[in-house]
């Protein structure tokens, strides 16, 4: 999962607890897995990023020209990212769209099990805003699951 960075993007400190929402899958009671990297959220727990910072990165943006004949690469021009934190959405709506996404892609339109968390950034992470499949996300260094929603 990569944060797209706008130019309006920058690193900031929470001043105060920001809530967010996350998709997951349920593993039992209180706990939950991340679709990437398979992290594991309990209930109630202060998680911190085990690479610390959030470090941004400059990648090329591939666009790809298909004929009959061929399929031709090329880079289109570069985008900032953040790869690694905690990925949240901003919005629930936002969220409960991207986890039907994850149901059609894992698990062919059946599961019980993706669900959407309500979380918090508490006061004094880094965090940074940004886009995700168009959605609006932050990363954050650090975060609270609440519960299911």
């Amino acid at each position: 999962m990569c944060l797209t960075l706008t130019e309006n993007s920058k690193l900031k400190v929470a001043e105060e607890d920001i809530v967010c929402y996350k998709v997951v899958l349920r593993q039992y009671s209180g706990v939950y897995r991340s679709e990437f990297y398979a992290y594991l959220y309990e209930t109630g727990v202060l998680n911190k990023h085990p690479f610390g910072d959030i470090t941004i990165t400059t990648l090329p943006r591939i666009t790809t020209y298909r004929s009959a004949n061929f399929n031709q690469q090329v880079i289109a021009g570069y985008e900032q990212v953040v790869e690694r934190g905690f990925h949240s959405f901003t919005c629930k709506k936002d969220a409960y769209k991207y986890a039907g996404c994850v149901i059609n892609r894992m698990f062919h339109g059946i599961s019980k099990d993706v669900v959407v968390v309500k979380c918090i950034i508490p006061k004094g992470a880094n965090y940074i805003e940004g886009t995700y499949s168009e959605y609006p996300n932050y990363v954050s260094n650090k975060i609270i699951c609440l519960g299911e929603i």
